[in-house]
Formats: C-alpha cells, structure tokens, sequence
C-alpha cells in the first residue's frame, strides 16, 4: 500500500498546512482582485499567494536578488514544507515527481522583448522551460535518486502521484515527493480569456448560473512511501493513497465530450484499483471548474459511476482559483486535511458518518483525466489486486518512425548520413498529405504534424490500430504555438492571444492529438523534462510495460526550433549546445512492446532503461552491470558494444573508461554530429540504434548515454541475448 506520511501546501488560502486548513475549514475564499500579476486585466478575479516574490524569498531565508521565477519559490515552500513533516533524510531512496506547464513562463514574458532585441538573458530566465523549474524546486533540498517533470496541463500533479506509486510499488524507490507548482502569468490568463471562460466575479462551480473559471496559483507535494518504509522509519501516517487511473476523453482539445467518458473510466478505474464499490465513497473532489461544458459533463460522468448513490460533491475552486496543474495536488491535501480533521472540502454540511475514502479528480486539455482514491489513517487500503502479467516480460521495439534534418521515414540515410551544418539544422519533411488530411492539417502546425505523421507510420508497421497507451517526451512543448502567442501578446497587447495557439500551446497537445485521431481512451502523459524529456517517457513505458499496465505503448519525441527560440535558448544557455554541434529539431516515435522469452527471436530488446539526476561515475558503472544481469543476459554474450553519446567526443575517454572493464569490446558513436543538439535528439539516437540492430546479424548491443543539465540516462538495447 502506498503511504501518505508528508504535506506541504502554498495557495490562496494562505502558507503552509496549518494555514490552509483554518482557512478551508472556515470556508473563506481566497479570490480576490490582481494584486502581484502585472496585467491589465485588473477586473479579473484570481487566487494569489498572499505574499511578493521578495517576500516569499524572505520567508525561504533567500536574499531578493536570488535567481528564481514564481513558480520555483511556491514549490520551494511546499518542498521544503513536505519534507520537513515527513521527516525525510538522504538516506532514502527518494525520487521528487513536479507537474508543471507555464514553468517560468512569468519572468520570460516580461524579458522576452529585450531579449529577441539582443540583451542577455537574466539568470531566472534560464529557468523557463518546465524541466528546468522542477530541478530548481530541487536542487539543495535533499539528494534524489531521480527527479522528472509531468506536463499534462490541469492533471500534471495528479499523474506526478500516479507515477510515484508505480515506482515505489516497483521497487525502483522507496518514496516519492510528487505533486505540483503553477505561478500566474499573464500567458495563459490572457489564453483562458481568449478562450471566453473566466468569469469576472467569484467562481460558483455546479450552480445553475455559473459563468466560467478564476485562475489561481500555488504548490502542494505529498510524501508517498511504501508502508515497509514508514514503518522502518517510524513515521506518521496521515492517509492512504488507495487507487489510481488516467484515462483520455479522446474527443477535443479543450471541451469534454458529453457523456463524460474519459471521467467515468478515470473514476472506475481508480475504484477498481482500490478495490472499493462506489458505496465506499463518503465524498468527491470534483474537479468543478465552474465552466458550463466541464461540470456538466463531469456531473454526467459522476451519475454514470455513482447512480442514484451520488455521495455529496464539492470543487473547492471557488476558494483557490484553478490553480491548473497543481490543482491535482492541492486539492489532495485538502481531502487528507479532511479525511484526518472530519470535514468534506468545500462543503459546509458536516458529514453524516466518518469519512472513510474520498475520491478527487483532476481533469486537463486534452481530455487528460485521472482520478485518485484518498483514505483516511485508520481506513487501509485492501491489498491491491495484482496486474496481469506475463512471466518475466522482455520490452521490444516493435516499430518506429522519424523525422529529423535527414531523410524522412527513411532509413537510407543510416549508411551515409549528412554531417549537421549551420547554427541549426533544419527538419527535412516528409508530404505531409499521404498521412494527414486536409481537414485535419487545417489547424496543425509543422510539430503537430510530423508527431502525427510518425505515430501513423509507427501504428501502421506494427499493425495496431489503437494503442494502449500514449506516452510523449518533449523539453519545450509546442513551441511554435507558444511563440505567436508570447509575441502576439508582446506586440499587439494582451487581449490580442489566439484560443487557438493558446489551446494547442500546452505540452500534452501531442499525446491527446494522437488519442483524438486514433480513439485511444487509454493512459496518456507527458513528460518536459529538458534533456531528459524522451527518457523520462521511456522509463515509464518501460514501467507499465514490465508491471502488465499496458500490454503496447505509442512512445514519441517531439521538439521544434524557431529562430526566435534558437536566439532565446543561446541567450539563456538553456540547451547547452556544443560549439562544434548545431541545434536541431527532432520528432520519432516507437511501439513498445512486453513479450515472453519465447517471442525474442531477432527482436530489439531493452534490455535496461535508468534515469539519474546527479550520479557518479560509479552509480553509472553499477547500474549497468544491473540492468544486464537483472534481465539474465551475462556480459559475455555481447562480443560488441555501440556506444552512442550525445557530448562532445573529447568525452569519450572518461565515460568510457565507466563501462570499459563491463564489455568485451566498446566503440564510440557521436549522434549529435548527425543529428544535432536538441531537447529530444536522444529520441532520434534510439531510432539509430533500432534500425542499425535490425540490420546486423548475430548477437549485438548499444549503449545510449546522455548527459544533460537535468541529469543522465543509461539505456540498453539488445539482440539475440542469452536470457537465463
């Protein structure tokens, strides 16, 4: 069972637990007029923090002129704030989970002008993108096994806790710092608005004449850790986090479909998992934005589930605002507050009984929806129903799909690729018309769509249809949407945002794309984190894959590079491009697949995947000679190892000199000389590696390492092993 033993929490409703909890008990909203947010919209209601960003520095014992956006202090508070009441020490093995989508977005919308005229970046710039915001919030505050940033809009902090379980259940880590930050900025205040659904008083999620949502802001991390480890640690037990399912509408960008179809498999599915019937439910956290089409369908969604049971519901929006994604989290710790004080959030009605299991949903763009089942210290979940599973599953690569500065959806390029030229090699595109229709290509942009293109490709080579889950990496998003927007803004004024590009501009776009067209209601995320955004994605797909979540997942990579945002990344050192190699663009994808030992024949095995966020030459050594003798392929059996790496080759000896005495023989390979530099080049190595596999006869390994601002990844990749 996965415990809840930590809460740290900044919002409307004031600093810290103690505060948020009087303040939510006594039912006094936090909605108030703009006050920090430098915004015209003066008559728009929001939830603000209660304190500057100097004074927040303050309360962190930071001087004023520390490097840092509003996000990162929010999730330092609540970091810092949820370790200390778990009282988590370095000795455990301890991974931070953050769900972020604007990121630093309130700081470069106010530098981005001066720095397109040329000005260097300011040192809090640098930490714009979602990745390098989570490693922020991070960094100083405790030594972590990994640390990983979800994007999926108003579900980011939700599915940073869904994650978390899976890895301590998996054994992967001992606990998990999971949840959420989200700072206002005028970016997506002026995107909600653009998309007419912000109401000018305070939100009245449910009534009969609600107008739409109150943006808010704020932070919430919860401690979840198997119960060995609490137990081994003799710690607190505030609650239980029971259940879990994410599911996809599959239906539109922003709207919910009217049945609700993706809430209703969200919360049964959470249910199932729990091992509970909807009678066990004394109260929902709905998710309750105050916009006609999402509590009309989450209502619908509801009654599918509960019937004429329907337990009392609440959304406690209209005491924080939406504080998007982390309002997963947030609203968590408000239904542990409850579970552990006897109150149902939002609610002035006392509960008829104790509260024993409550259920709390968070919905995203994109149809991205989860639902969590929370209980109460002295309800325990049942033990939890294993998953199917076959014996000692081997991941392979099915099928794949790239498009990149060499010839696209080709692999003649792998004899004789084109050295990178320029300051940034340009994507050679496919015709888009053989894959993509004109009524669909109206809307899309250039990255919508090669992710598109690639994943009908990949679907079509393995001969599936509807995939079982979609799981994405890209460090920068939709870049192309999220820059007309920010210079539409900088140029025209506030009001001038597209719905459109605002709509599209969030990072899981290219997930929930990819469900839309092919009808896939299954698990669908997204990962931001920097270089190490693909990884990330792959070392989930490997963990559903392995614990029979999911028996094939659509993997994919996707990150553009405009002019502007070549000059914005060398000003800030964002991408930390090396002098000899370009920056680029990068799209693939792939189709994982668990299979038994039986089926490997001649097959691309993964044979191990691990992420780090600060290793040593050491740990790196060890977790190779783990992952092959973990699957039963002994050393011996791999006469060759391609090395590939995305560095420098000045590098080569060191790194190197890590694995040299694990291989019989290693020989470098430089894929950002062909490739160049970008947030999801890696993706575009492990197609390399794919390809190249399938082409040579006999056993053969590659090793793909990439070093990165955010941290290192090890992947193994394998053919003709001997399993044991």
């Amino acid at each position: 069972m996965i415990c809840i033993t930590g809460i740290g929490i900044v919002s409307a409703l004031g600093i810290g637990v103690d505060a948020n909890r009087s303040t939510l008990r006594d039912l006094r909203s936090g909605i108030a007029p703009v006050r920090f947010l430098d915004t015209v919209h003066r008559d728009l209601p929001v939830g603000e923090v209660p304190a500057s960003d100097n004074e927040l520095r303050s309360l962190l014992g930071l001087p004023d002129d520390w490097a840092a956006n509003r996000t990162v202090l929010l999730g330092k508070l609540a970091l810092r704030e949820a370790l200390s009441s778990a009282r988590v020490k370095d000795k455990v093995r301890t991974a931070f989970l953050n769900g972020t989508t604007v990121g630093g977005m309130d700081r470069t919308e106010q530098a981005l002008c001066d720095i397109l005229k040329g000005a260097k970046a300011a040192p809090d710039v640098a930490l714009h993108d979602c990745g390098a915001t989570t490693c922020a919030i991070a960094d100083g505050e405790n030594h972590w096994e990994l640390v990983s940033t979800l994007s999926t809009a108003c579900s980011s902090a939700a599915n940073a806790m869904i994650v978390g379980a899976e890895l301590i259940q998996s054994g992967r880590v001992d606990c998990v710092v999971a949840g959420g930050a989200e700072c206002l900025s005028r970016f997506h205040l002026n995107g909600f608005n653009a998309l007419m659904i912000l109401d000018h008083q305070r939100c009245r999620p449910f009534a009969d004449d609600r107008a739409g949502l109150n943006l808010g802001e704020g932070a919430a991390y919860l401690v979840l850790e198997s119960e060995k480890t609490a137990r081994a640690r003799k710690t607190q037990v505030l609650g239980y986090l029971s259940g879990w399912e994410n599911a996809c509408d599959a239906f539109h960008q922003t709207a919910s479909s009217p049945d609700g179809e993706g809430a209703y498999r969200a919360m049964t599915g959470a249910l199932r998992s729990a091992g509970l019937s909807p009678d066990d439910i004394a109260y929902i956290n709905a998710h309750g934005t105050g916009t006609p089409n999402n509590d009309e369908t989450e209502l619908a969604a509801m009654h599918r589930v509960f019937g004429s049971g329907l337990p009392p519901f609440a959304s406690t929006k209209w005491l924080t605002g939406h504080t998007t994604s982390a309002s997963g989290s947030i609203e968590a710790a408000f239904c542990i507050m409850g579970l552990n004080a006897g109150f149902m959030p939002g609610l002035s009605v006392k509960p008829a009984q104790s509260l024993r299991h409550v259920l709390c949903n968070s919905f995203g763009f994109g149809g991205n929806d989860t639902a969590v089942v929370l209980s109460a210290p002295d309800a325990p979940p049942a033990v939890t129903p294993s998953v199917a599973s076959v014996d000692r599953p081997v991941l392979v690569v099915e099928a794949a799909a790239q498009i990149s500065c060499q010839q696209p959806l080709s692999d003649a390029w792998l004899r004789t690729p084109d050295l990178c030229s320029g300051p940034v090699a340009r994507t050679v595109d496919p015709n888009f018309g053989e894959w993509i229709s004109p009524a669909e290509a109206r809307r899309m942009g250039l990255l919508l769509k090669r992710t598109l293109t690639n994943a009908r490709r990949t679907l079509g080579e393995a001969g599936i249809s509807v995939p079982d889950a979609i799981i994405t990496g890209t460090g920068l998003g939709n870049i192309e949407d999220s820059e007309q927007c920010l210079l539409s803004m900088l140029e025209n004024g506030e009001t001038s945002v597209s719905p459109t590009r605002f709509m599209l501009s969030t990072h899981n776009t290219f997930s929930s794309l990819i469900a839309i067209a092919t009808e896939a209601h299954g698990y669908n995320a997204t990962y931001s984190h920097r270089g190490l955004s693909f990884e990330s994605a792959l070392a989930d797909a490997c963990l559903r894959l392995r614990r029979g979540l999911a028996g094939n997942v659509l993997l994919n990579a996707v990150d553009g590079m405009t002019d502007n945002c070549y000059r914005f990344l060398c000003s800030t050192g964002e991408l930390g491009l090396p002098e000899q190699y370009p920056a680029s663009e990068a799209a693939a994808s792939f189709l994982l697949r668990a299979v038994s030992p039986d089926e490997i024949k001649d097959k691309i095995m993964i044979i191990g995947h691990r992420l780090f966020h600060q290793p040593t030459a050491y740990e790196l050594g060890e977790a190779v000679r783990d992952m092959v003798l973990e699957q039963g392929a002994p050393f011996e059996t791999i006469p060759v190892v391609f090395a590939a790496y995305s560095g420098v080759a000045e590098d080569f000896p060191y790194y190197g000199a890590i694995f040299s005495d694990i291989f019989q023989e290693l020989r470098p390979a430089y894929y950002s000389r062909f490739l160049g530099v970008s947030f999801s080049t890696p993706a575009l190595a492990f197609y390399m590696a794919f390809r190249q596999m399938q082409s040579i006869p006999g056993q053969v390994g590659i090793l793909l390492f990439n070093n990165s601002k955010s941290g290192a990844s090890l992947t193994l990749l394998g053919k003709n092993m001997v399993l044991l």
